[in-house]
């Protein structure tokens, strides 16, 4: 305990070296087995090395085989938190204990295997509370499957377009998009960076299409852009610029995804996310055996909160409200009904803000208000430009 104390004093208190220091007694102690004695040392040590009950309980949860509600423990949140709360604090455990960061603080090889084993044990916790990207993707194509199942029916002579479709606009365009929402901290810049499928379909209509635009349009585009690179290089979201690549990325196949469905022109709207579920859910599922096999593992153990949010995403987010989009977009000028997806980015950053507590800084506002202006433009005049030459063909057909 003396040695405890000298450390504390060398390291200084709040080091992520004493967590280490602490991870790698607990290590040591499993070698035999743990007796009470050593138990009751351990604690003894992680009190004098300056973790309150809390932290010394969580470092002890990763190490003594955690009962059934023991995966709150190591994450340091109260069992039944929510979404926001376990995400929070995934995040700032990641943040503070990744092998990478040690590696680069020059830590010595032989706490870079303690760290790895932490994390591998954070990531299993993490893993049994929520249900992983990839994997509430597949669940939420899952459910949207068994609902449409019975306006699932083959389409002779449009097979390859609607297979194509599924792909692009399904499972690259859902999986890429869940990646990003897991990798990030601040939603809301994602909320914003997921506008740019509206100018990125107005490029590939001009491409493929030869659509013919003018200076609003053209200048309209310029904005979008500039407004993501204005986000992409505040330095409150630099650590998170994966996250907003895989969302440019993401928002690239919803435009692709609005062509092909062009091709799928006079399907019934179930039809079309039936098998955009269909061709997905295979798909989702190799990916997420390879990459989150913790979280497949742990389906049968998800709480009913995310079974909860997992059937709103799939009955509610894709069939009423994509399906529904479509539903109008066949039934009224694309003037009227293409403004009422306007507020979209707006309402994602107000609930980012007061769900998740996402930071809002100067130069997000100045970001977001370009890519706005730049997509409400592109929405508005597209929108017009159609109505005038007769189509009611929806500028955006967002896919489930």
């Amino acid at each position: 305990e003396a040695y405890a104390d000298q450390a504390a004093g060398l390291l200084g208190a709040g080091s992520p070296l004493l967590e280490d220091l602490l991870d790698a007694l607990w290590l040591i102690a499993a070698v035999d087995g743990f007796h009470d004695e050593e138990l009751a040392y351990l604690d003894a040590v992680a009190a004098r090395l300056g973790f309150d009950a809390a932290a010394a309980a969580r470092v002890r949860a990763r190490h003594t085989g955690p009962a059934a509600d023991d995966p709150w423990a190591i994450l340091g949140v109260e069992p039944g938190a929510d979404a926001a709360a376990l995400r929070q604090a995934y995040h700032t455990l990641v943040k503070q204990y990744h092998p990478d960061r040690h590696l680069a603080e020059g830590v010595p090889a032989e706490f870079i295997r303690v760290t790895e084993a932490r994390m591998a044990v954070i990531n299993d916790a993490y893993a049994r509370v929520t249900a992983g990207p990839l994997t509430a993707v597949l669940l939420r194509y899952g459910v949207v499957l068994i609902a449409c199942l019975p306006w699932l029916r083959w389409l002779p002579g449009r097979m390859g377009w609607v297979l194509l479709t599924g792909f692009v606009a399904g499972a690259l365009f859902m999986g890429l998009g869940g990646l990003s929402f897991a990798l990030a901290d601040n939603v809301s810049a994602l909320a914003i960076a997921g506008q740019l499928g509206v100018p990125f379909s107005l490029i590939l209509a001009v491409i493929i299409y030869k659509e013919r635009i003018r200076w609003p349009r053209i200048t309209a585009v310029a904005l979008c852009f500039a407004g993501v690179a204005v986000m992409g290089f505040d330095p409150a979201i630099a650590h998170e610029s994966i996250a907003l690549w895989l969302t440019v990325a993401a928002s690239l196949c919803w435009a692709i995804g609005n062509l092909l469905f062009r091709k799928l022109a006079g399907v019934p709207v179930l039809t079309i996310h039936a098998w955009l579920a269909a061709i997905s859910v295979p798909i989702i599922a190799a990916a997420a055996a390879i990459f989150e096999p913790q979280n497949l593992r742990a389906i049968p153990d998800l709480s009913w909160q995310i079974w909860a949010s997992i059937a709103y995403s799939g009955l509610l987010a894709s069939l009423l409200g994509h399906g529904g989009m479509s539903w109008l977009f066949q039934r009224y000028p694309v003037a009227t009904v293409s403004p009422l997806t306007l507020p979209t980015p707006l309402m994602s950053v107000i609930i980012a803000v007061l769900v998740f507590g996402t930071p809002i800084t100067t130069q997000m506002i100045i970001g977001g208000v370009l890519t706005i202006i730049g997509v409400a433009i592109i929405t508005l005049r597209t929108a017009k430009a159609r109505d005038d030459i007769g189509t009611h063909e929806p500028l955006t057909t967002e896919p489930t």
